[in-house]
């Protein structure tokens, strides 16, 4: 491989690498808010389908409980 030995190229090259590692950091972080987000319309969906079911369930077990 060719060694640069240029100022000019080797702080190019520089530049370059730091722009591609920040790209790579801001693309990481949104993939993983992304996957935050998802995960809590996840959560917030079982939430919505079982919550109904909690208040019930909580119902009969102090109506079972008494007897």
């Amino acid at each position: 491989m060719f060694q640069h030995t240029n100022t000019y190229t080797t702080e190019k090259l520089y530049q370059y690498e730091q722009a591609q590692l920040k790209r790579n950091l801001c693309r990481g972080r949104l993939l993983e808010e992304a996957e935050s987000a998802a995960e809590a319309e996840a959560k917030k969906q079982v939430r919505g389908k079982w919550g109904y079911m909690s208040k019930w369930l909580k119902l009969w077990r102090l109506v079972t409980s008494v007897k």
